[in-house]
């Protein structure tokens, strides 16, 4: 029996190397595309795949200056920043050289999707996040991203930080990037498929900053709220009810942590993508999230249609706002869209406060069209002040595009929707809202009618490239596997080696006993 089980365990150690070394599957696979920093272009900018491990530049005895970015691959003010921080970066370097100065300043970036422990460490408020760390030092400093205007202004900022003086003269130089715009059409099945994939995503990356469970009151109260009102307003025929309905039915788990909350989201996740009139935009998140947000809106209207004569039932414009609002508050990680909509919110921007009501009474569909209204005004506002910002970065010519331009949706999506340049009507615009924003059974059946819509007439717009690793980083990460496949084999070997060893010694004293009992 004793050589048996000697045996036996010789074979498990030789087993597990066998498998160790030809079918372990590879947990360190990096999705490039998470990473702005890894073409060539960004050589300046430091910046490390997941899976080889917490960044060493983000250590407190890292030997050097360095600024470090924190983003999300998703979020559109980090797409926009990328080209400004390459730019800032071979800047910064050429005045530093211009100066003969004795310094040394690096830039890095950290990717916080594929590095979500590590971001979530430092309790990020949200994307893009800029930190100054001092050489040897444990002391950081926030920074903006107009402290990195032009590197003769932040040497300024990084000599009030380090006592020196440095050249503080303004220089600034400007790249002209061809860049445009366009909508494409798309059917209600991609709507839908797109805002479930983004509210998938939103779950996935941005409910959970750190390990901890949500916090007990407002935080968790918002959550639950917001999920309550999206139950309520999307067709109970689009894909998101199911998710919808265990989120709530088992908030307890979801509200406890990031792996509470998976467990529930996983029997619901689309195995699919955005559509391509969405990742048209970049990654397609924010398409996806301002689809939801219209879905939403439309369903309050529907909503209280479906309740005429019961305004216990019925919502408010002013409560379904105020619900987006504070989600929007805690749960969306990009720092300046946040700042940006709730200044726009609070101020009554768009004349909110007059066309919002917390009266329930109210019957008058006129009074419901108000949000769904007002969340449109809101998107093109937010399509015209990006327009604005990547003019003033230099990223799209003047005449490139017009303000008129890139105000959804285009003249030729929705012929009654405008009276003339920047003027609509108002009930055509509702009516093509509903349209693409909602679900009936019929539509449903027919797998939404592919051939509602006309075909779109494209026009130029940005697309994203993937970026293409550097070569030193794969190097890199190729030594890093081998090393670790390199111990677990010397590991396995060292177990295989023990089983052997026990199965001899078994087999002595089985022979010792044998010789034994012959004596006798």
């Amino acid at each position: 029996m004793r050589n048996y089980r000697g045996f036996m365990f010789a074979f498990f150690c030789v087993l597990l190397f066998l498998v160790q070394t030809f079918g372990a599957p590879d947990h360190n696979e990096d999705k490039l595309d998470e990473y702005f920093y890894l073409n060539e272009d960004a050589s300046l900018i430091h910046e490390t795949l997941a899976s080889q491990g917490v960044p060493p530049f983000l250590e407190p005895s890292y030997p050097k200056i360095r600024i470090v970015e924190f983003y999300a691959h998703w979020c559109p003010h980090c797409q926009h920043f990328k080209l400004k921080y390459i730019k800032f970066a071979n800047e910064l370097q050429n005045v530093i050289k211009e100066l003969k100065l004795d310094l040394e300043v690096e830039t890095a970036a950290v990717s916080c999707v594929p590095h979500k422990k590590t971001c979530a460490s430092w309790k990020l408020k949200g994307y893009p996040t800029i930190k100054l760390f001092l050489a040897s030092n444990s002391s950081i400093t926030e920074l903006t991203q107009f402290d990195l205007e032009g590197p003769r202004h932040f040497l300024k900022i990084l000599g009030n930080r380090t006592g020196h003086r440095y050249d503080t003269g303004y220089r600034h130089q400007s790249d002209l990037q061809s860049r445009s715009t366009y909508f494409m059409d798309r059917t209600n099945h991609e709507i839908f498929s797109d805002a479930h994939l983004s509210l998938q995503f939103l779950l996935d990356e941005n409910l959970y900053m750190s390990e901890a469970p949500l916090a007990e009151g407002r935080q968790k109260n918002v959550l639950e709220n917001f999920l309550q009102i999206l139950q309520e307003t999307v067709p109970s025929s689009c894909s998101m009810q199911p998710l919808l309905k265990d989120l709530l039915a088992k908030f307890d788990k979801v509200s406890s942590g990031q792996d509470g909350l998976a467990n529930v989201v996983q029997p619901h996740r689309l195995n699919t993508t955005w559509s391509p009139s969405c990742k048209k935009h970049g990654t397609g998140f924010t398409c996806g999230l301002w689809s939801l947000f219209h879905i939403l809106s439309v369903g309050f209207v529907k909503w209280n249609q479906l309740n005429p004569w019961n305004p216990d039932l019925r919502l408010s414009s002013g409560q379904i706002g105020d619900a987006l609002r504070d989600f929007i508050e805690f749960y969306l990680r990009c720092e300046v869209c946040v700042d940006h909509f709730l200044y726009e919110y609070d101020s009554c921007d768009y004349d909110r406060c007059n066309r919002f009501s917390f009266d329930k009474d109210t019957d008058s569909i006129q009074d419901w069209m108000e949000f769904p209204l007002w969340l449109f005004e809101m998107h093109n506002g937010v399509n015209a002040r990006l327009r604005i910002e990547r003019l003033e970065e230099n990223q799209d010519a003047n005449d490139l595009t017009t303000e008129f331009e890139v105000i959804w949706p285009p003249r030729d999506q929705c012929e009654s929707c405008w009276i003339s340049e920047g003027r609509w009507e108002e009930l055509g615009m509702y009516v093509w809202l509903s349209e693409q924003y909602w679900l009936d059974s019929d539509k449903v059946k027919d797998n939404e009618k592919k051939n509602a819509h006309p075909e779109p007439k494209p026009r130029a717009e940005k697309s994203f490239n993937n970026q293409i690793a550097k070569p030193k980083i794969l190097r890199n990460l190729a030594k890093k596997m081998a090393r670790q496949e390199s111990g677990s084999t010397l590991l396995f070997c060292f177990l295989g080696l023990i089983g052997i060893a026990i199965l001899l010694k078994s087999e002595r004293k089985r022979c010792r006993r044998k010789a034994h009992y012959k004596k006798v």
